[in-house]
């Protein structure tokens, strides 16, 4: 502690402050839309949160992080500390899994229909759609863009939620996952990091780089006492991730995520 207080240590850090600038500006304006949204004053205690994380892909430098909406009246870092359902952004993980385990890809059909899946000790699990209606028979791109839940929970019934879950392992989520049909729809609590970095291994097809803040140290004399190094590990077969990515780019072209 007296080193770093008064030693004169340099510490590099991987934040852009540009981008960490327009990072506080982009959440406080989205959640400003939230409050009238929701009709909430700026006076009011109870408002709600949010936190947002900028992953640099092709190495794991966090460029941006925010943790909340103003840190002087809460320090609590939600990007970091915060598990919170990730719902339909964890459907990638589960349509990867059925792409590399059942051998299919984004032009197989499957049908949007009412699925009942029964549970051992437990009453069934009946997932509906978020408008409530069914479509029928679909590709699987067009279920992703439109975050079809239905299909969603036939596919993980396909390939068993444990296979999921290892996949959201490989790309680095750590958070407790709890192994339910659930999975598919992102029902456990998983950091804004943990999913910024995981899809990041998408982006970057397949290779996955731990997130890291602290690029370098150097003592008072410019020696070098701590440098990260990037490091390599693939842990998704390209051909598959790149199908997924570009069924994630529908998502937000023309799909639920076009907003």
């Amino acid at each position: 502690e007296n080193v770093v207080f008064h030693g004169g240590l340099k510490v590099f850090s991987t934040l852009d402050t540009k981008a960490q600038a327009f990072a506080v500006q982009a959440l406080g304006q989205g959640l400003g839309r939230l409050d009238d949204l929701m009709g909430i004053g700026k006076r009011e205690e109870i408002r709600p949160q949010g936190a947002l994380v900028s992953v640099e892909t092709g190495s794991g430098a966090i460029r941006a992080l925010v943790g909340g909406r103003d840190y002087f009246t809460s320090e609590f870092n939600r990007a970091v500390n915060s598990r919170r359902q990730a719902g339909s952004g964890f459907k990638p993980f589960v349509y990867y899994t059925a792409f590399k385990d059942k051998g299919l890809h984004p032009g197989s059909i499957m049908t949007d229909k009412p699925v009942i899946i029964p549970v051992s000790g437990a009453p069934d699990w009946e997932p509906q759609n978020f408008e409530n209606r069914f479509s029928g028979n679909m590709a699987l791109k067009t279920a992703l863009t439109r975050s079809v839940n239905t299909i969603a929970a036939q596919l993980v019934e396909m390939t068993g939620p444990g296979a999921v879950i290892d996949t959201a392992r490989q790309c680095g989520l750590k958070s407790d996952l709890k192994e339910v049909y659930s999975i598919a729809l992102g029902t456990s609590g998983v950091t804004v990091l943990e999913m910024a970095s995981a899809f990041s291994v998408f982006a970057s097809m397949g290779i996955r780089h731990d997130p890291f803040l602290v690029k370098r140290v150097e003592d008072p004399l410019g020696r070098i006492l701590f440098e990260h190094i990037v490091q390599d590990k693939k842990v998704l077969e390209p051909a598959l991730a790149y199908q997924v990515v570009d069924m994630m780019r529908a998502v937000v072209d023309t799909g639920s995520g076009r907003s």
